[in-house]
């Protein structure tokens, strides 16, 4: 599913607001696979883990978010 232009803008205003980790795990909340996957690709880790211990897998399994596990898993 294609990024639209409203999603392209709240992407950029959370880009100002929090770091390069934070950003995959608001995408991973939101469901935002190609998000996801341009945030990943452009240099963020799937091996940190938030206060709570849990890493980005973590978190999309416990959502249900069953693109993202997919993805996360074929690219570990």
């Amino acid at each position: 599913m294609p990024i639209c232009n409203q999603d392209l803008t709240m992407l950029n205003y959370i880009v100002k607001l929090i770091t390069n980790q934070a950003k995959v795990y608001v995408t991973i909340f939101q469901g935002s696979l190609s998000a996801c996957e341009f945030l990943l690709l452009n240099g963020a880790k799937l091996d940190k883990k938030d206060r709570q211990g849990r890493s980005p897998l973590h978190i999309a399994t416990m959502l249900g978010n069953t693109g993202s596990v997919n993805f996360i898993t074929c690219i570990v």
